[in-house]
């Protein structure tokens, strides 16, 4: 039986990523930099882990369920940080503000995959929206506090119109991200 490593996702439009690529010739030129690749640039709403094939239907079918209850809504981010905290940073990151809409259907999905039967990691953390655009190379970093700087605000916004699932694939070159099925949210006013 196969397994898959999947998450849960919103991606951005291509206007949107073309502002973060923007950023990362601007600002990440640094060799301890490696620049997250444009096709995988998202904002992971839940991570799944490894699901087995028979689970994939129920994925599929809780992901088209919900979508049909959410209306386009619109995302906004603050800044590019260091993540997921500055003093043991891994990640660059473009932080999202907090969303109740968004919030809401992380919730939403959770507790109907569970209640499917889907186990997933209990979080202890607040969810933070974030989009990763690099990844710091671990063995290029000696002390936090020598980093680059790299802070910026911003104001960045898209609205966020489907929800997608997505495959990751671990490779020693990285992780590569392949893309199962979209589910569109429903039209505005209906």
């Amino acid at each position: 039986m196969s397994i898959h490593r999947l998450f849960i996702a919103i991606r951005p439009p291509q206007s949107f990523i073309d502002e973060l690529l923007n950023y990362q010739q601007i600002a990440l030129k640094a060799p301890i930099f490696r620049w997250v690749p444009p096709l995988n640039l998202h904002l992971t709403l839940i991570f799944l882990g490894a699901i087995r094939e028979n689970q994939l239907v129920i994925i599929k079918n809780t992901c088209d369920s919900i979508s049909q209850q959410v209306s386009p809504f619109l995302l906004e981010f603050s800044e590019f940080c260091y993540g997921p905290n500055s003093q043991n940073p891994r990640l660059v990151w473009l932080k999202g503000t907090p969303n109740k809409k968004l919030s809401d259907l992380a919730t939403s999905l959770s507790d109907s995959l569970r209640a499917s039967g889907i186990v997933l990691k209990e979080e202890f953390r607040e969810f933070q929206p974030h989009i990763t655009v690099a990844r710091l190379k671990s063995n290029m970093i000696e002390d936090a506090t020598e980093l680059p700087p790299i802070q910026q605000n911003t104001k960045l916004q898209f609205t966020a119109t489907s929800l997608s699932l997505i495959e990751s694939v671990l490779k020693i070159s990285g992780a590569e991200y392949h893309l199962i099925d979209n589910y569109n949210f429903r039209a505005s006013g209906k």
